[in-house]
């Protein structure tokens, strides 16, 4: 284990925990607006995107846009190690037992990691971020995995709390081509 992720992990943990509801959903929809004022996001038919867990930038308000607008959503569903990709639509979801966050059903169609490519921007969670895209996750490597196999746009998104100049980074750490937090980074 690397001590110097782990102790960014924890820092994060705690910078994060100190956040009001009211900090955390402010900071969301400025950071969604600024997605949906993206060429990439507008001209994007198919987007990856997450349900949030407690500490992470909430997507609802980019769900609901890109519901709206006719984008195919995907969000990801931890199966053991890696992630499964399926598509989401409004009441489709269920309560995942392990992380306690909506998924989509599994009944949903998935789309298989030879088909990625169908997906042309992705939003990452992350604990930790440089303004260049480098990326600390939670340190079981699901989206290393999904990174390594997918190849369109990927942008972080971020609390403010959660930017840093530098980050310790392993071979199999994929950059992201974008960030966006509140704040100018």
């Amino acid at each position: 284990m690397n001590v110097e992720k782990a102790n960014i992990r924890r820092e994060i943990r705690a910078l994060v925990a100190q956040m009001t509801e009211a900090e955390k959903l402010s900071q969301s929809l400025c950071i969604c607006e600024q997605v949906k004022a993206m060429g990439e996001w507008q001209d994007a038919d198919d987007v990856l995107l997450y349900a949030a867990l407690p500490d992470e930038v909430s997507l609802s308000a980019l769900i609901s846009n890109a519901l709206a607008n006719g984008k195919r959503v995907w969000l990801p569903v931890v199966d053991g190690d890696n992630l499964r990709i399926r598509q989401y639509k409004d009441g489709m979801t269920e309560m995942s037992a392990g992380f306690h966050i909506e998924e989509p059903t599994p009944d949903a169609p998935e789309l298989l990691p030879s088909a990625y490519s169908q997906i042309s921007l992705a939003i990452i969670p992350g604990r930790a971020f440089t303004p260049d895209g480098d990326r600390l996750g939670r340190g079981k490597g699901y989206y290393d995995r999904f990174l390594a196999l997918y190849h369109g746009t990927t942008i972080g998104v971020a609390f403010s709390c959660q930017i840093y100049s530098s980050l310790p980074t392993d071979p199999w750490d994929r950059p992201l081509n974008k960030m966006i937090a509140p704040f100018p980074i």
